[in-house]
């Protein structure tokens, strides 16, 4: 195979010699080459630096030939460059590792009886420990109840995902029999999860699209009371929160980054979800968890 792709390049180059005099003369300034892609899609390839280096220079893949091999014919002073930047992109994919945190902020009611403002997630983007040391302090001052961690490694350019989810039955309400027996009405709901991404690499950064959905239980600040347990302890009805965001973020090395625009339903609104997000280059076993 390799022989035939060689006596096939031979062969063309030969013809380029041979060209109609018009078109040579057209292109006499420009230089020109074969490369045989290693890795990537060679018709993509062609229509990406086509368009990026529009009037400067030509690339398509072999007519008749191999269906990996382009023919590049460039201006001198973007020739290089065309080169360089395929290169750039024919190579071998690599392993990314993201860790996202999905933090549960309770935005409790001050002296006048208001809830306080939303914290701005663009206070949790900067150097990881920075953020990281933001993210305990307010967990020691109850205002952040809870700090999801999930972890994937995905292959640059390909989606992957993780759920780590969970049923659980929840109290919604409360039945006294005649007898004095307690009978409590429960609920299933399906909470946790669901992260999906895909990564790529970049010059001392990773481009992350991120597509999350998380759902949890909250107990109301003021909820309603459905009934008391055997101890004579009132049982809350707890409201279900559900976050959404589906986005493109750029992480630089050793940073982390805060989705913004971040969807919290839930009916209190009394409750805020942050979701901050590390990557790097190099892959682990895909784990949620807490």
């Amino acid at each position: 195979m390799a022989r035939r792709v060689m006596l096939f390049l031979l062969l063309l180059a030969c013809l380029f010699v041979l060209d109609g005099a018009g078109r040579a003369q057209d292109n006499a300034k420009n230089k020109r080459t074969f490369y045989v892609v290693k890795h990537g899609d060679a018709k993509g390839l062609a229509e990406v630096l086509a368009k990026h280096f529009k009037g400067d220079a030509e690339v398509q893949v072999l007519p008749d030939g191999p269906s990996n091999v382009l023919l590049i014919s460039a201006a001198p002073a973007v020739f290089d460059d065309v080169v360089k930047v395929l290169a750039e992109l024919d190579r071998r994919p690599q392993l990314v590792t993201v860790d996202v945190l999905v933090a549960d902020v309770l935005l409790k009611k001050g002296d006048d009886g208001k809830a306080v403002q939303p914290l701005d997630d663009k206070e949790f983007t900067g150097p990881v420990k920075d953020v990281q040391d933001k993210l305990n302090d307010l967990r020691k001052k109850g205002v952040v109840t809870g700090i999801k961690r999930i972890q994937l490694t995905a292959v640059e350019h390909q989606p992957a995902s993780v759920a780590a989810a969970e049923t659980k039955p929840f109290v919604m309400g409360v039945v006294t029999t005649a007898t004095g027996q307690t009978i409590k009405q429960l609920t299933y709901r399906d909470l946790g999860t669901i992260t999906r991404v895909k990564a790529g690499v970049a010059e001392k950064a990773i481009v992350l699209e991120l597509d999350l959905t998380d759902t949890r239980a909250h107990l109301p600040q003021d909820g309603t009371t459905v009934g008391k347990d055997e101890a004579g302890n009132k049982i809350i009805a707890p409201e279900f929160v559900s976050a959404n965001v589906k986005t493109k973020l750029t992480i630089p090395t050793g940073e982390a980054v805060a989705a913004e625009g971040v969807k919290t339903e839930v009916k209190s609104g009394e409750v805020q979800t942050l979701v901050i997000v590390t990557a790097r280059v190099g892959g682990t076993e895909a784990k949620g968890g807490k």
